[in-house]
């Protein structure tokens, strides 16, 4: 396949053309490296792209694969998590400058879910954010917690904001 067609698959049919062996997880992950090469420049969609980290997993993968270990739905496919996201050992500016250069020195819980929830799946990639969607999201939550402190409930009825 070329790089065009498997940019295009679902997760799903990379999943089954994986499992059939008709293509390996390195190919995959190679073909998305190669895609995030040409266009990023172009897109900004990654802030930082690991690509020996990648290879490394699909290699790894691509072993599990031949000797007949799979080890769950996302085995051999290419993850790329939010910039929001800390993964261990790869810069996350969580999109603001004053973290450009964080590399932090745990997983997220988000992170190690995917990898123990999805064994063989792995980060590649973290995709850009901006530090406005950061503030957006911080002000969010804080209006929500506003809103819920001053909600009723059977339990504080009398409680007064």
């Amino acid at each position: 396949m070329s790089d065009l067609d498997l940019s295009r698959l679902t997760v799903a049919r990379a999943a089954r053309a994986l499992r059939a062996r008709e293509l390996s997880p390195l190919e995959l992950t190679e073909s998305y490296l190669r895609r995030i090469e040409l266009l990023n420049p172009k897109i900004n969609a990654y802030i930082t792209v690991s690509a020996e980290r990648a290879r490394a997993d699909a290699r790894r993968a691509t072993e599990d694969f031949a000797a007949g270990r799979i080890r769950g739905p996302l085995h051999g496919i290419p993850i790329a998590l939010k910039d929001l996201f800390e993964t261990e050992g790869i810069r996350t500016t969580g999109g603001a400058k004053i973290h450009a250069d964080y590399v932090p020195v745990r997983d997220c819980t988000v992170a190690k879910r995917l990898e123990h929830r999805q064994p063989g799946g792995w980060t590649a990639e973290l995709t850009a954010l901006s530090q406005r969607s950061v503030v957006r999201a911080e002000r969010l939550r804080r209006e929500s917690l506003i809103a819920r402190s001053s909600r009723r409930t059977p339990v504080a009825l009398r409680r007064s904001d």
